[in-house]
C-alpha cells in the first residue's frame, strides 16, 4: 500500500506493509517491521538529544540499543526503508522513504545509524513531528563590548555563555600566552577547538620554517597554521605545503575569531549558504559585527555577525566579491526561524 508524506496512516496499515512473516521489534522510542522486501521503522515525534530522534528536515538518528533484528537489517545491506512519526496521542504520520547513510558500531556492536530523508520535510511536517519550542533566555552579549581592546576576555566571556551548559575541564598548557589562555578557556569544551579546523591541544610535526611551530590544522589536512613561539603575541601563518599566508589579526584576536568561526560552522544547529552580497546583508541585518579584522579562511574575508544565541559567519569567496559564503550557527532551533524564509538559497539548513 503506497502512503503519502504527511498521511496519518493505521497501525495495522504499518505492520501489513512489509509483508506477511514481518518481524516486529523496538519499544515506544523506535520499532521495526522488517520484511524481506521493505523495512518500516516508526521513530516517536519530539527532541531527545540522547536518543533516536528525527533531527532535521531530512535526517534521522537512530541510536542503541537496536534490538537483534533491527540491527542485522541496518548492519547489512537492508531492503528499502520507509519511516513514520509516532505521535504523542498514538497517531503515526508518514515520513516517506529514507535511505541508510551512516552506521557506527564497537566490536561488531551496532551503535547508531543515520536515515535520509528522500523527500525533505517542509517545515509545518517538521515542526509536528518535531516540535521546537521556544528558546529559553539567551546569555549576554557583553563580550562584545571587550573587542578589539581585550579579544582574550571576550573569547572567556563569549565562551562561559554560548557553552554554559558544559563545564570547563583540566587545561593543557603550551605555546605563547594568548594561546595558553585559549586552552584554559577551551578546557572541556571540545567544540571550541573546532572540527572544521582545530587548535591543538599540543605541539606537533616539523621541521618548521624560520622558527615557526604548528598550533592547529584544517581538518583535511588543506593547511596548518603556525606561530613563532617567542613572540608574546605573534602572527598567525597559514602553510599551505610550504606556502604560507599571513593572517590579518595576531594571535589573540585570531582565537577568538576562529572560536565564533567554530560556533557558526561546527555546530549541530545551522546552515550553510551560497549567495550575493545584499542577500547576506539582508540576513546578517540587526546583528552586531564583529569588530575584528575579516579571517582569510574558509573565504577570502570573512566577517562574524552576532546576537542573543546566533553566531553568521559570512564573506566573499574571491577576490571577485560576486559570491558569499554563508554559515551559521545557533544554540537553539527557535533561533533560527527567522532565517526559515530565505531557504531557497541554503545548500544546508538544520534547524
Amino acid at each position: 500500500m503506497p502512503i503519502t508524506q504527511g498521511e496519518i496512516v493505521p497501525g495495522s496499515a504499518v505492520l501489513a506493509l512489509p509483508g506477511p512473516g514481518a518481524v516486529v521489534c523496538g519499544d515506544d522510542l523506535v520499532t521495526f517491521a522488517i520484511g524481506p522486501t521493505l523495512a518500516v521503522i516508526v521513530v516517536a515525534a519530539g527532541d531527545r538529544p540522547d536518543g533516536s530522534r528525527i533531527t532535521t528536515a531530512a535526517d534521522i538518528e537512530l541510536r542503541a540499543p537496536f534490538p537483534p533484528a533491527a540491527a542485522a537489517c541496518l548492519s547489512g545491506d537492508p531492503p528499502p526503508l520507509v519511516a513514520l512519526a509516532r505521535m504523542a496521542d498514538g497517531a503515526l504520520v508518514a515520513l516517506g522513504p529514507v535511505r541508510l547513510t551512516r552506521r557506527g558500531g564497537h566490536h561488531g556492536r551496532l551503535e547508531d545509524a543515520g536515515l535520509y530523508v528522500e523527500n525533505p520535510l517542509p517545515d509545518d511536517l517538521l515542526d509536528r513531528v518535531r516540535p521546537t519550542g521556544e528558546a529559553p533566555e539567551q546569555p549576554s552579549l557583553d563580550w562584545l563590548d571587550l573587542v578589539p581592546a581585550d579579544p582574550l576576555a571576550a573569547l572567556d566571556r563569549f565562551v562561559t555563555g554560548w557553552f554554559a551548559d558544559e563545564p570547563p575541564g583540566v587545561p593543557v598548557s603550551w605555546g605563547p600566552p594568548p594561546l595558553r589562555e585559549f586552552h584554559r578557556i577551551a578546557a572541556g569544551r571540545d567544540a571550541v577547538h573546532g572540527h572544521s579546523a582545530r587548535i591543538a591541544r599540543e605541539p606537533f610535526g616539523g621541521p618548521w620554517p624560520d622558527g615557526l611551530i604548528p598550533f592547529g590544522h584544517e581538518s583535511d589536512g588543506v593547511f596548518r597554521l603556525l606561530l613563532d613561539p617567542s613572540e608574546p603575541d605573534p602572527r598567525v601563518f597559514y602553510d599551505y605545503d610550504g606556502d604560507l599566508v599571513a593572517e590579518r589579526d595576531r594571535l589573540s584576536a585570531f582565537l577568538l575569531h576562529f572560536a565564533l568561526a567554530r560556533a557558526a560552522l561546527d555546530g549541530p544547529v545551522g546552515g550553510f549558504a551560497l549567495c550575493t552580497a545584499e542577500e547576506a546583508a539582508r540576513m546578517t541585518a540587526g546583528l552586531t559585527r564583529v569588530p575584528l579584522r575579516p579571517l582569510s579562511w574558509p573565504g577570502v574575508a570573512m566577517h562574524t555577525y552576532a546576537g542573543p544565541g546566533l553566531v553568521i559567519h559570512t564573506g566573499p569567496q574571491d577576490d571577485t566579491g560576486d559570491h558569499h559564503e554563508m554559515y551559521v550557527g545557533a544554540r537553539h532551533r527557535a533561533l533560527l526561524r527567522p532565517l526559515r524564509t530565505h531557504h531557497p538559497v541554503w545548500e544546508v539548513f538544520h534547524d
